[in-house]
């Protein structure tokens, strides 16, 4: 009956704790994400973690049909990788929407044309899924 009870207290010790580690950290995340900066670091977070962690679902499931060698998804995701790498280099020297670009693409909505901070996170989706299909599938 004693550990009973002492279990009891003990979560709602640790919940009040919880709640009180959570309420700070949902402030300072809202307080984060209130500037440019802030977004920017907690978009690239959850990009990686979804790359991460699609990539390594996909390495398991790889793993798990019996294939052999190095699964053709890592090599996809670098040549992506590195195809955005370039794009990103590209639209950093250049406008990417100038004078010279089809009037058609002008037309496109702001939030649709590609900048450089996407073409990056584009980057680092790449790479994690990489990553996470390696670590699936070699682990």
């Amino acid at each position: 009956m004693f550990d009973f009870i002492a279990e009891i207290i003990a979560q709602i010790v640790i919940e009040i704790i919880g709640d009180f580690l959570l309420a700070f950290g949902a402030n300072t995340i809202g307080r984060a994400l209130a500037s440019k900066t802030g977004h920017m670091i907690a978009t690239a977070m959850v990009t990686a973690a979804v790359g991460l962690g699609g990539g390594y679902v996909w390495g398991l499931h790889v793993a798990d049909i019996g294939r052999r060698g190095v699964p053709r998804t890592i090599w996809v995701s670098l040549a992506l990788a590195a195809l955005a790498t370039a794009f990103a280099l590209m639209a950093r020297s250049h406008d990417v929407v100038n004078e010279h670009a089809d009037p058609r693409f002008r037309t496109l909505p702001k939030r649709l044309r590609p900048t450089v901070g996407r073409l990056v996170l584009l980057v680092l989706l790449n790479v994690t899924i990489a990553a996470g299909v390696a670590t699936g599938f070699y682990w």
